[in-house]
């Protein structure tokens, strides 16, 4: 069920957008494909405040999209955002996803693209949401 928010369906496969999400801001990364472990990070949103979260979604985002995060204090929170507005959203399982910081050197923008990449790469579980 859509709320005034998702953009209507385009003739692109979509793509897999990694989003680092904090309590106060988050980071997105959005692919520029979904099919590839090698997708290209079109742009990135850095430090974008949580409460433009929606907003952000509208104009960013398209229904065949696919948003990742790991799991963390508000990422249920933010799937059921995104959900409530028509958008695919996926919470991946941290501790796989924290193996993966442990390899690499982090900071926000890093970590999105990590995020987006382990889910392309099916080197992830998904996080049950809570009820």
């Amino acid at each position: 069920m859509s709320f005034g928010g998702a953009k209507k369906e385009s003739n692109s496969p979509g793509r897999v957008i990694g989003l680092d999400m904090h309590p106060d801001s988050f980071t997105a990364a959005p692919s520029g494909e979904k099919i590839s472990r090698a997708a290209v990070v079109e742009k990135f949103f850095n430090k974008v405040p949580v409460g433009q979260l929606q907003n952000w979604a509208r104009k960013h985002l398209t229904v065949e999209d696919q948003t990742v995060r790991e799991a963390s204090g508000n990422s249920f929170a933010t799937q059921r955002k995104l959900e409530a507005l028509g958008y695919n959203a996926q919470v991946l399982e941290s501790y796989q996803i924290g193996k993966l910081k442990e390899a690499h050197a982090n900071n926000d923008k890093i970590s999105a693209v990590r995020i987006g990449k382990a889910y392309l790469s099916r080197l992830k579980s998904n996080s049950a949401m809570p009820r």
